[in-house]
């Protein structure tokens, strides 16, 4: 017995020590990451005048500022959140000719968290990116501190190592740090997030995949057709003193271009310094971006159906916990789910909630579930969506609203129509999946 009661305190004493010592490490990490936010914050002369290149790279300030939890209308409680983001700043994942790709440090001063290399490689997080979604972490932690418990956590991530990462910074920035280590990243193969444990039917959409296809060879022909596009790529080719091919993509474009700009680097110049990419060639590419995405999301009737047959089992899985929470059944309170812009752009669009503008990195949409006790319990939602409260735009809810809030019911009923309201009779049959 005495041997028995001495290994049990030593084991006692260990336990306490792993803790602190778990504690002490997550603290200091954290102090170490975050002591300066604004450590490789974008081009100060983009933060002055480039206002819409400088709303895709997304600022500390505006990611730290938001209408999300906060309701403080009598009888409302806040019960349920979901929350779809897409991964912070990353490196970029295209090239140009002529043009030489910055050279970005990955280095974390601690080497308990990610990314951690000394040079990043293409479409990696970068420290920039990850201090992004800290900051993120910390705004959630102080609007839904309440709900942030441990056991009441949900995250779902991608398989790439920025949505992962992503993750883990917004999971740095909000729990208290000596639980970090226990939270369970749970892996999605779909950037759509159907999960074949969550949801009834198949992941494997083929009919989602052909409406794609067709969708974007619609938006590549709007490109190229676009009034500006022309006078783009001349002018680029005048700056740059090189051949750019006159169907390289918009999106290429941004892609490379905003590497510099969202890390703090000068944008490119020709070879003798003489000539720089500068405030008008970024202005005239976002232009032509966002004419292409509105007519996208708003026009393209293969991009919305594609949208509507693509994140069907996310809304199912996401109206089936709610729909647990109104029958009292346990259920998270918190499910996160880290993603990318092909995320955040088919839900806002299913949702009605896009502007068609390409959403900026640390992007989020929000989906809250009250509940309200009169004689008996009534559900409601609001939707939000890089901080600002769309409820009343959503499709399902315009001019339904009540003090801002928006019936469960009403989102539940759309789940259940959304996809024969947009000419697809049923997910198997808008999939192509035969009926056994």
């Amino acid at each position: 017995m005495k041997v028995k009661k001495k290994l049990l305190i030593i084991c006692v004493i260990c336990f306490i020590c792993i803790i602190i010592g778990i504690k002490t490490m997550y603290n200091w990490v954290h102090i170490e990451v975050v002591k300066d936010l604004t450590y490789e914050s974008p081009h100060p002369n983009l933060i002055k005048t480039f206002l819409r290149p400088m709303e895709y790279c997304n600022s500390f300030h505006h990611i730290n500022s938001g209408e999300e939890g906060d309701s403080n209308i009598s009888g409302y409680s806040l019960e349920l959140v979901h929350m779809v983001m897409r991964h912070g700043a990353r490196t970029g994942m295209h090239s140009l000719p002529g043009i030489q790709v910055p050279t970005l440090s990955c280095k974390i001063e601690s080497n308990s968290l990610y990314p951690n290399k000394n040079k990043c490689q293409g479409s990696d997080l970068t420290p920039f990116g990850m201090k992004q979604h800290i900051t993120t972490g910390r705004y959630l932690q102080r609007k839904y501190g309440g709900l942030l418990n441990i056991t009441q956590l949900y995250v779902r991530s991608t398989g790439y190592s920025r949505t992962y990462q992503s993750a883990v910074a917004v999971l740095l920035g909000f729990l208290n740090h000596t639980f970090l280590p226990f939270v369970r990243i749970n892996r999605s193969r779909e950037a759509s997030f159907c999960s074949p444990s969550l949801f009834s039917g198949s992941c494997h959409c083929p009919g989602a995949d052909k409406l794609i296809r067709k969708a974007k060879n619609e938006a590549d022909k709007a490109e190229r057709e676009d009034i500006d596009k022309q006078l783009l790529i001349n002018r680029l080719r005048g700056v740059l003193e090189t051949e750019i091919p006159v169907g390289l993509s918009v999106f290429s474009l941004i892609d490379v271009f905003m590497t510099f700009a969202c890390h703090g680097i000068p944008l490119p110049c020709s070879q003798d310094q003489r000539k720089c990419v500068n405030q008008s060639h970024l202005d005239l590419i976002f232009k032509i971006q966002d004419r292409v995405g509105k007519q996208m999301v708003f026009e393209n009737r293969n991009y919305i159906q594609f949208a509507h047959l693509y994140l069907h089992p996310l809304l199912e899985e996401m109206a089936d916990r709610m729909k647990k929470v109104a029958r009292r059944k346990p259920v998270e309170s918190f499910v996160l789910y880290s993603g990318h812009d092909v995320t955040i752009t088919p839900l806002a669009t299913v949702l009605g909630i896009h502007d068609g503008k390409w959403p900026p990195f640390a992007s989020r949409i929000v989906i809250e579930l009250y509940k309200k006790t009169e004689n008996k319990m009534h559900y409601f939602i609001k939707v939000f969506f890089n901080g600002e409260d769309v409820t009343s735009k959503a499709s399902f809810c315009k001019n339904k609203t009540l003090k801002g809030f928006c019936k469960l019911k009403y989102f539940l009923d759309f789940v259940n129509n959304h996809l024969h309201d947009n000419g697809l009779d049923s997910y198997d049959e808008g999939c192509g999946i035969p009926n056994l």
